[in-house]
């Protein structure tokens, strides 16, 4: 009887000691997986960080651009009423010269 009592304990501590080391191990994976994907969101942190000033530059560059042909454009318009008040004023004062003549 005390050798099966020995062999039981034994066995129980073989069993306690499969079981913490199955245990230590688990411990090991999720603590290195929790570290993985602390890393990986740290890296999509990055990313996005560093999409989003890129993205912000994209915008303002087309915001510049944008005032620019606005800017052109105005400058255009003007440009052409100004052709075409001359153009006014020059038939007005041929029209008075033909009214004097």
């Amino acid at each position: 009887m005390e050798k099966a009592l020995d062999a039981l304990r034994d066995n129980n501590n073989d069993v306690e000691a499969i079981g913490n080391r199955i245990l230590h191990k688990t411990l090991e994976v999720l603590h290195s997986q929790g570290e993985s994907r602390l890393k990986l969101e740290e890296e999509v942190l990055a990313h996005s960080e560093a999409f989003k000033t890129q993205y912000k530059q994209i915008l303002e560059n087309e915001f510049r651009q944008r005032c620019r042909q606005y800017d052109d454009q105005l400058a255009e318009r003007g440009k052409n009423l100004v052709n075409i008040i001359h153009a006014e004023r020059e038939k007005v004062i041929e029209e008075e010269r033909k009214a004097v003549e």
